[in-house]
């Protein structure tokens, strides 16, 4: 089952829009056949000729394509690709979607003014760390040295609530602070607690805010910030009602803790608190497409 949320128009001619669905494969052991029957049921009504981006883990590549080099109904992109772009959109009459999923990382579509050229990436925060966001640009710029040309759309993902101790995080993004210049203090914020609640000697917690962190790198590679329009919706804010695959784990724990009356962490107590907390005893995924 898939619930069409909303979509983004670029313009008349090119939008992107977003739907969720309950995941009823295990995330680690996927069917790519029950994946296709899902985009069948999402997509190919709409479109007719879909490119899919699969779900990666080991990659921050970017790569281009002319959409001359697809001439099936449905294409599954090569492993280790996260970023791709796809121009010379206005030499084909037909529909074209391009596809990905996400659980909580960010996927990020772009369109130039042109409408000729449309790109879609896929990324967690150490892909970000890795500068994929660099090595995409790199690449529009083969296309279009002019940056001003291009538009970016940010889809529901993880934002501030997620944590982590304090040497993983700087020690994650260490070469990306780097190449920037960047104090990372500006971008990881304490977890605040009351005094009540802080066990001794125990080891500090830190909010990443990723969204921070993406404007900034993009504004240091010549993009302004007017030119990025990211979703409000926090994936794994537990007051939201929005796939997270960070919240289904952490609701999972959370009710294991309270069968055996063990302490929960901050983020479980929050998800035990909120409305919305059943919402997350499924998986469900995002699916991200960016159409003419």
């Amino acid at each position: 089952m898939a619930y069409l949320d909303y979509t983004h128009k670029f313009s008349s001619w090119i939008e992107v829009w977003v739907n969720w669905e309950i995941f009823e494969q295990s995330f680690w052991n996927r069917d790519i056949t029950e994946d296709l029957l899902d985009l069948t049921h999402i997509a190919y009504q709409k479109v007719r000729k879909i490119i899919w981006i699969d779900w990666t883990w080991a990659s921050w590549n970017s790569k281009i394509f002319d959409i001359k080099e697809f001439d099936k109904e449905y294409s599954l992109l090569e492993k280790w690709l996260d970023s791709v772009i796809i121009t010379n959109l206005k030499e084909t009459q037909e529909k074209i979607s391009l596809i990905l999923w996400v659980a909580d990382c960010w996927a990020i579509a772009i369109s130039d003014k042109s409408w000729n050229t449309i790109w879609l990436a896929h990324a967690w925060y150490a892909w970000v760390a890795k500068d994929i966001i660099w090595n995409t640009i790199e690449n529009l710029c083969k296309i279009n040295s002019n940056l001003e040309e291009f538009s970016f759309y940010v889809a529901p993902m993880i934002w501030k609530k997620f944590e982590f101790e304090e040497w993983k995080y700087f020690e994650i993004f260490e070469d990306l602070a780097k190449k920037y210049k960047l104090n990372l203090r500006e971008y990881f914020n304490p977890i605040l607690l009351p005094l009540s609640k802080i066990e001794k000697d125990s080891t500090p917690k830190w909010y990443l805010d990723l969204r921070k962190i993406i404007i900034r790198i993009f504004e240091l590679n010549w993009i302004c910030e007017k030119q990025i329009i990211f979703s409000e919706v926090e994936t794994n804010n537990p007051n939201n009602s929005w796939p997270s695959y960070r919240l289904y784990t952490i609701y999972n724990s959370m009710k294991q803790k309270i069968e055996k009356w063990e302490k929960l962490t901050i983020l479980e107590q929050e998800l035990l608190d909120s409305e919305n907390s059943d919402f997350f005893a499924k998986d469900k995924r995002i699916w991200v497409f960016v159409e003419n």
